[in-house]
């Protein structure tokens, strides 16, 4: 329970389990491919942070821009999902 607590709720606690199980599943999965390969959004091959390695097969990309991190991806969503709400707002002020 305390890490439940600790952890945000027991649907964030589950959600954030669930994400770094499948984080783990899809570094294994692509762990020869992505071998000495880097990032396109951070330029790092392993992100020491979250203790993460890259992923490919992700997106229909080829060549250098098909390797990332699963947090990379997330975090440039994000922002894209942020950028695109505050230009809505800003345009329905209009």
């Amino acid at each position: 329970c305390g890490q439940i607590r600790l952890g945000g709720g027991a649907e964030k606690y589950n959600a954030d389990r669930k994400y770094a199980e499948a984080v783990e599943t899809a570094f294994w999965a692509c762990k020869e491919e992505t071998k000495g390969q880097t990032c396109y959004i951070c330029m790092e091959e392993f992100k020491s942070v979250t203790n993460e390695g890259l992923v490919t097969n992700f997106c229909a990309c080829r060549g250098g821009s098909s390797y990332a991190h699963v947090s990379c991806v997330a975090t440039q969503a994000r922002v894209v999902v942020d950028d695109e709400t505050s230009n809505e707002s800003a345009e329905s002020r209009w």
